[in-house]
């Protein structure tokens, strides 16, 4: 069995139908490169609704109409997660008209506190779910049925002995980390390969709109982040800015595994970047920088957060945003952006809490 991992997908922009009808064109490079895959899942981070206003606090809000899910289906994308911090950026009706689209699509999905979905051919299977994790500062986290599952070691783990019990192999979509950064947070490379001493499994990590490596630690295979699939300018609603896409974040790779029993048996990499008329294959660049995050996950602790720190300070000297004087100010003083800002250090401290054994 042959199952597809693919990064961050925003259907905006030139990858909406309503705005550009050549989208396909755009993303046939990936169509042919899962062609053969039995299954492809995606972390869908624009939901899919026509809902036209919002009032949850958030500074960026994401949504694509409805009719974007041809884009999924044409794609091939037979699963995703919905486990991130912009599923619930039009409430719980858009969140509530998301899975009513997908279903009718006959896509699958996970991450919104329902059971894990199996996946399986002949007697190869696999046990899919999706997380979002504290520090992903997402909403709606809680106990209900429709709700953001936290990823936590109490929640991963239940996956894990699951899929133990129905002899498949344990696929955790993690939603997690800080945005910019081509490194997983010592702490969460910690986290995730102390689930690789408990059982074996595949990482599909996603969030911070950059690519990051993979290892095989024992028998799991944890690929930290793929990167973002498709994800054009998206607009700070609360102020009207746009925050335009960067190169960085044009870079992706798909990760096929192969399934055989319940094992991870094979893998490989499929590089991409995002062009101006389209996804095309940018091996040697994209795949030489996959390999060198890669190797870098042999490095100590410290030498992570340099590493983290120092490209937090290069991404920030080159931002284009004017973070002083009073217009900067005004223009955040709402209810939305406050709200955020609220919810941001509530969920740093619960972060903190979750992952204290890590730190």
């Amino acid at each position: 069995m042959k199952i597809a991992l693919l990064g961050d997908m925003a259907l905006l922009g030139r990858y909406s139908l309503t705005s550009d009808s050549k989208v396909m064109s755009r993303l046939a490079v990936v169509a042919d490169a899962i062609k053969d895959c039995d299954y492809a899942i995606a972390n869908l981070e624009s939901p899919l609704t026509n809902k036209k206003h919002t009032h949850i606090c958030k500074g960026v809000y994401l949504k694509s109409d409805t009719e974007n899910v041809k884009t999924l289906t044409d794609l091939g994308i037979t699963h995703v997660t919905l486990a991130n911090n912009h599923t619930f950026d039009y409430g719980v009706k858009g969140v509530k008209d998301t899975v009513r689209i997908l279903s009718e699509a006959g896509i699958k999905y996970v991450g919104l506190g329902d059971d894990p979905v199996l996946l399986e051919k002949g007697n190869d299977k696999a046990l899919l779910d999706g997380f979002c994790c504290y520090s992903a500062n997402g909403v709606h986290y809680g106990t209900k049925k429709m709700h953001t599952k936290l990823m936590s070691e109490d929640t991963v783990v239940a996956l894990l002995e699951k899929a133990k019990k129905e002899n498949a192999l344990p696929i955790v979509s993690a939603h997690y980390g800080i945005e910019g950064v081509y490194h997983p947070s010592p702490e969460h490379r910690k986290f995730f390969r102390a689930l690789a001493e408990k059982d074996d499994y595949v990482l599909h990590g996603n969030h911070p709109h950059r690519i990051q490596g993979y290892e095989k630690y024992n028998n799991s295979m944890l690929f930290y982040a793929c990167g973002d699939l498709c994800f054009d300018d998206a607009l700070v609603t609360s102020i009207k800015v746009t925050a335009r896409q960067a190169d960085a974040t044009r870079q992706s790779y798909i990760a096929i595994i192969t399934v055989e029993g319940n094992t991870c048996t094979d893998s490989k990499i499929i590089a991409l970047t995002d062009l101006p008329d389209g996804i095309q294959h940018l091996s040697e660049e994209v795949l030489s920088s996959v390999n060198q995050y890669s190797d870098d996950l042999t490095k100590e602790d410290s030498e992570i957060v340099a590493i983290r720190k120092e490209t937090l300070i290069n991404r920030s000297k080159k931002s284009t945003r004017k973070k002083s004087g009073l217009k900067f100010y005004l223009n955040r003083m709402n209810y939305k952006y406050a709200g955020a800002y609220i919810n941001g250090k509530l969920h740093a401290k619960e972060y903190r809490k979750t992952f204290s054994k890590y730190l």
